[in-house]
């Protein structure tokens, strides 16, 4: 019988980590899956040799023609580590993708056929005449099954004269031996580990439809949302702001059994009610306790690691009712660290520390406590308690959460926001609630909803509140861009000398008529015009590849579209006040959309001014 395992590489950690790292992350068609390898640093070989061994480790399969990727995302070695520690449980001879399975050889699991056949002839631990014995002939490479026996199981060993020896607890380690006739069923049965976990063990929510549709109005969303990753979504109450955050959550969440275990709510969703008597950021990075010697964790410093995990899924923090109290006095810490957004040489998105690293590099913690365990990381052995953990030798410790790479990045780095996170807050202006200041609406994209007439659009069908088969690319979501200057010079997007006069232009005329008022604007809404410009191109291209957008959808790319977008997002909320302060700058930029046809700005113009009253003793602001 030939190699159990590829002679190209042992089932390694390392290996597996770049496996993962060069496999495609998203469901495509299987020629457009040999198409993309094929520029992998496998190249060509790819098909010959590293995908034998990335099929039998279930790292992905092919499924009528489709590419099913085990992880949406790079894994860590930890993580690597726990996976193969699953995986070798399934570890079958021979394996289903040789041409000996394919004539009707039965496979059977390695572990569990010595462990029986040894149960049953306690007097022969040789494991090449075991081998021998359960295959009926000879079995080619055994460094390879005693490389990931010793490895991986926990429960055998194979010592230098390949003598088997069964560990004492092994009867309690063995997992279950899987059925290995059906390539998609072994695939599936093997789940994705995660640094958080399923901790309950919830049952996973299946997909309610392939897809959902997305609405013109959504894609505005969208746009901003990659420009940058704050939105303020304002309008009165019962007009679906929350909601909205939800479906978009919904629209993303990919089901791995890990973020699909809630009904009513993703995994990559979560809500934060603010209350009126938020006066400090408490609530939001939570805060060292003095006496139980422990730091309180809220559930948004959860939601930012979890999000650590899960690079490529948007995760969308829904903070309702944000203006309930005073946002400047709960939020500033991120105010701040949101303006300290940063692209590093590989492309990812860093911020400065919302938590400092302090906090997780202190020692005098309770020993009934351990903030890591607290953030909802899961450690290597599910039945530690964080005594236990803390118990553990210095070298121990080091190994000890599947997803060690962001424990160390917190020791390193404290608790930055991660370049996938979403920040939307929904707001009710009304009497009961806080007015914002420039300095927020500066930092955010803001948004009206408005509920219009109604018509039969209403009974079509219901709001897209689950999960999908086929989610929508990250890559629509997720910013990838900071500043404007340094996309442009890394040649990561071009303008146009008439594009360049034609956005600088509109940013000086717009300043021209807000002079005189407290409300002209700086370099941060010239960097973000540009790249709302940008956004909206690469959306398009996006869509393009992917088939065009939903019938109805209307997305326009121009920079005239642009310009409206960024005074209704970006100008018009800074504006209020009454008919001295105001009424000079609104009638300039109303006379200037007029000339420019800004139907958005000119209605919502039209609708400031007439807040003066014909008195002109009134208050104006961007808020219905």
């Amino acid at each position: 019988m030939g190699d159990v395992l590829c002679k190209w590489r042992m089932p390694k950690v390392e290996h597996v980590v770049e496996l993962v790292q060069e496999l495609p992350k998203e469901e495509m068609a299987e020629n457009e899956f040999k198409i993309y390898m094929s520029g992998s640093i496998y190249g060509e070989g790819f098909t010959k040799t590293a995908y034998q061994l990335a099929c039998q480790l279930g790292l992905y399969c092919i499924d009528n023609q489709i590419y099913i990727p085990r992880f949406n995302r790079n894994v860590s070695k930890n993580e690597a580590e726990s996976y193969l520690e699953k995986w070798v449980w399934t570890y079958y001879i021979p394996n289903p993708y040789t041409k000996s399975f394919a004539q009707g050889c039965k496979p059977l699991p390695v572990l569990t056929s010595i462990i029986k056949y040894i149960e049953e002839n306690p007097d022969v631990r040789n494991l090449e005449q075991v081998c021998q014995d359960i295959w009926g002939e000879p079995i080619g490479n055994l460094a390879n099954i005693k490389y990931a026996i010793n490895q991986y199981s926990k429960a055998v060993r194979v010592d230098g004269h390949n003598n088997i020896t069964l560990e004492p607890n092994y009867k309690e380690i063995m997992t279950m031996a899987l059925e290995r006739n059906n390539k998609r069923a072994f695939f599936d049965s093997l789940s994705t580990p995660s640094g958080t976990g399923n901790p309950e063990n919830k049952q996973s929510v299946e997909p309610a439809g392939e897809s959902t549709k997305l609405n013109s109005q959504e894609y505005s969303y969208i746009a901003a949302i990659k420009t940058k990753p704050f939105l303020i979504l304002g309008g009165f109450s019962g007009t679906g702001k929350s909601q909205k955050v939800k479906e978009l959550a919904f629209a993303t969440c990919p089901c791995d059994g890990y973020l699909n275990v809630s009904e009513t709510s993703p995994g990559n969703y979560l809500l934060v009610s603010v209350k009126p008597n938020w006066h400090d950021a408490t609530d939001i990075t939570g805060f060292r306790s003095s006496v139980n010697k422990n730091y309180y964790v809220t559930d948004f410093m959860r939601f930012l690691v979890k999000a650590k995990q899960y690079p490529e899924v948007p995760f969308f923090v829904c903070l309702d009712e944000m203006n309930l109290a005073p946002v400047e006095e709960y939020f500033a810490d991120f105010l701040s660290v949101i303006e300290s957004r940063k692209k590093k040489k590989d492309g990812t998105i860093v911020t400065d520390a919302l938590v400092p690293a302090s906090v997780f590099r202190a020692d005098d913690y309770d020993a009934e406590f351990n903030i890591f365990m607290s953030l909802g990381l899961a450690t290597t052995n599910p039945e530690w308690k964080p005594d236990e953990l803390n118990a553990l030798s210095k070298e121990e410790y080091a190994q000890a959460f599947i997803r060690q790479d962001i424990v160390e990045e917190l020791k390193r780095d404290g608790l930055t926001i991660p370049q996938n996170v979403i920040i939307i807050g929904t707001v009710n202006m009304d009497d009961t609630t806080n007015s914002f200041s420039r300095k927020v609406i500066d930092r955010a994209m803001t948004f009206e909803t408005i509920v219009n007439e109604f018509d039969n659009s209403y009974f079509a069908g219901d709001v897209a509140l689950h999960y999908i088969s086929k989610p929508r690319s990250g890559k629509l979501f997720i910013s990838d861009e900071v500043r404007a200057t340094q996309m442009i010079e890394a040649g990561n997007f071009a303008l146009t000398d008439d594009e360049k006069h034609k956005i600088l232009e509109f940013i000086n005329s717009i300043n021209n008529d807000l002079e005189g008022s407290p409300f002209k604007i700086s370099y941060r809404i010239l960097n973000e015009t540009i790249l709302l410009y940008r956004a909206k191109k690469e959306i398009q291209k996006i869509m393009d590849e992917e088939g065009g957008f939903e019938d109805g959808v209307t997305f326009n790319t121009d920079l005239d579209n642009v310009f409206d977008e960024i005074l209704m997002q970006k100008i018009l909320p800074r504006i209020e006040g009454d008919y001295e302060k105001c009424n000079k700058c609104l009638t300039k930029l109303s006379t200037r959309a007029d000339d420019n046809n800004w139907k958005q700005s000119m209605d919502k113009i039209e609708f400031m001014i007439t807040r003066f009253g014909k008195d002109k003793s009134g208050f104006t602001s961007f808020w219905n």
